[in-house]
């Protein structure tokens, strides 16, 4: 059983069976034009998705209050700022993103979106449909994992190598949600690296390595606010 949303997601219901709901809804084949994810959600992870009213985001007066501070209080923001305005307003969600091939995705899909069901990924799983997928270069699916605490290196590191069990062996990147919050995207004035952490797998180890750009900095280029489809 699942639940369209008006959004373009199919919702997956927990508590009943997972593996029809796969079979029923694989991205490779999954070409409604009203469509864009198939989501998985974590029943025993905390509710803190945009629209719960507990989200740290409705405190918008803390949140900005805390941010102007920061503006007022620096010659140049960094990501190290950035980390602290997260951590003291609990503003700490962020995602995975992975790029798989339409070849690829369906078996990739079933183990991601069974991990996440089973609490041994993050919060909730998504992956972009074939209608979406099919304007990418390469017709390459976007897999996107919801985690809990970016700030929580061994919860990082441990979704990171789930991840990796289930398939995912290309390049991956973390980025904060707070990021988009902020508008740290490509070119951003503040010049912060728009991604937190890159993970490249490697093969002849057949583990992982994670580079944190948190206090890296692009080029010094105009401001552009580019929304990245998975922060949807």
């Amino acid at each position: 059983m699942s639940t369209r949303n008006k959004d373009g997601r199919i919702l997956y219901q927990n508590g009943t069976c997972l593996e029809t709901f796969l079979q029923e809804n694989c991205p490779s084949r999954l070409n409604d034009p009203s469509v864009f994810w198939v989501m998985v959600l974590n029943a025993t992870a905390p509710r803190t998705f945009k629209n719960n009213p507990d989200h740290v985001l409705l405190n918008e007066r803390f949140f900005v209050d805390r941010w102007n501070q920061i503006l007022a209080t620096r010659c140049h923001v960094t990501a190290d700022d950035v980390k602290y305005l997260a951590n003291v307003t609990g503003f700490v969600s962020g995602k995975w993103i992975a790029e798989v091939t339409r070849e690829e995705v369906d078996d990739v899909w079933r183990r991601v979106a069974t991990a996440t069901v089973e609490n041994r990924l993050g919060r909730a799983a998504k992956v972009t449909s074939l209608n979406i997928s099919r304007e990418r270069p390469g017709c390459r699916h976007v897999i996107a994992v919801y985690l809990r605490d970016f700030l929580d290196e061994s919860y990082v590191n441990r979704t990171e190598a789930e991840l990796r069990r289930c398939g995912v062996l290309s390049p991956m990147t973390l980025t904060p949600d707070i990021y988009h919050r902020l508008g740290l995207y490509f070119r951003n004035e503040y010049r912060i690296s728009p991604v937190y952490l890159r993970s490249r797998y490697c093969k002849k180890q057949s583990s992982s390595q994670s580079d944190c750009e948190s206090s890296m900095t692009s080029l010094a280029l105009p401001h552009q606010s580019t929304e990245n489809e998975a922060s949807k």
